[in-house]
């Protein structure tokens, strides 16, 4: 299902149907806006991915919200290897009771190259804001959103500023 929303996009990926266990059963999202990508997959683990892969529902992103707060039962080689993102952003309460996230996980973002972002740096508020000079929208208000420099920004969780040079994204 395709959801317009302005001059972002929102697509359903993820259940198909419901299987009863409330983390695999998760809503996974991929959102657009211009030519910048963020998947969103809740507490999905390996079973929602596996289920994705042999779907064909899945494409190289720039943003992946990692899946079930960076478990072990989550972000798979296979589904890493597809999606291939430039950012993961991991959301877990600092010194997690569960281990979040889990050092399998981290290593296998590490081995991709891939630029890590968690909620879990600080006892205060850890907020990531990503902003892409080249994309004027903002999904949380359902209609483009242009400030003074003509950049589009999109709140979620985490810290760390850096620069994404390929599709003009950076983070604050």
């Amino acid at each position: 299902e395709h959801i317009p929303l302005g001059d972002v996009e929102i697509q359903v990926l993820h259940p198909s149907g419901l299987t009863g266990d409330s983390n695999e059963d998760s809503l996974v999202l991929q959102l657009t806006c211009g030519d910048v990508q963020v998947l969103l997959t809740g507490d999905a683990g390996a079973d929602s991915e596996s289920s994705m892969l042999k779907a064909g529902v899945l494409e190289d992103v720039d943003v992946l919200k990692v899946g079930h707060h960076g478990s072990r039962s989550s972000t798979t080689q296979d589904f890493l290897d597809m999606v291939q993102p430039e950012f993961a952003i991991i959301s877990a309460g600092r010194n997690s009771q569960y281990g979040h996230p889990h050092p399998e996980v981290m290593d296998r973002l590490q081995r991709a190259g891939i630029e890590v972002l968690h909620t879990d740096t600080s006892e205060g508020d850890d907020t990531l804001k990503m902003v892409s000079d080249r994309v004027l929208c903002d999904p949380a208000a359902y209609c483009p959103n242009r400030d003074q420099a003509g950049s589009h920004s999109y709140s979620s969780t985490s810290v760390s500023p850096f620069n994404y040079p390929r599709s003009n994204v950076h983070f604050t």
